[in-house]
């Protein structure tokens, strides 16, 4: 029977880094020398061996992004300037940037309001 530390380990590189990524805190830049030391590698060595998995540094870290997005947009009590600073973005312009080209914003929009909906269910049934 594997422990609880196995079952939790990353099991490729790329899992190591998202998860990583996924623990930096809130509002700080992420950085690939950074997450390179963590994993006791070199910059150059992590970006040849994410390479050879067919991913990047700038891949992972936008999947990770979307994931983290998807919950924090889903609190309608916070604003997209914080949402892009909670992200690791430099303002909302360049949180906005990022995912211009991606369904993402739409599905932001669409969060919101299912979680507002939700909010006001759970409301209703207080009363």
């Amino acid at each position: 029977m594997k422990t609880l530390a196995e079952r939790q380990r990353p099991r490729s590189l790329s899992d190591a880094v998202k998860w990583l990524l996924a623990r930096q805190p809130s509002g700080d830049r992420p950085d690939i020398l950074a997450v390179a030391r963590g994993l006791g590698v070199g910059e150059r060595s992590l970006q040849r061996r994410l390479g050879g998995e067919g991913t990047s540094f700038q891949a992972l870290l936008n999947a990770v992004r979307r994931a983290r997005g998807r919950e924090l947009l889903a609190d309608p009590a916070l604003d997209i300037d914080e949402v892009a600073f909670l992200l690791g973005y430099e303002g909302e312009n360049s949180f906005f940037r990022a995912f211009r080209k991606r369904p993402f914003l739409w599905l932001a929009s669409r969060l919101r309001q299912e979680a507002a909906y939700l909010a006001s269910l759970i409301q209703k049934s207080r009363e």
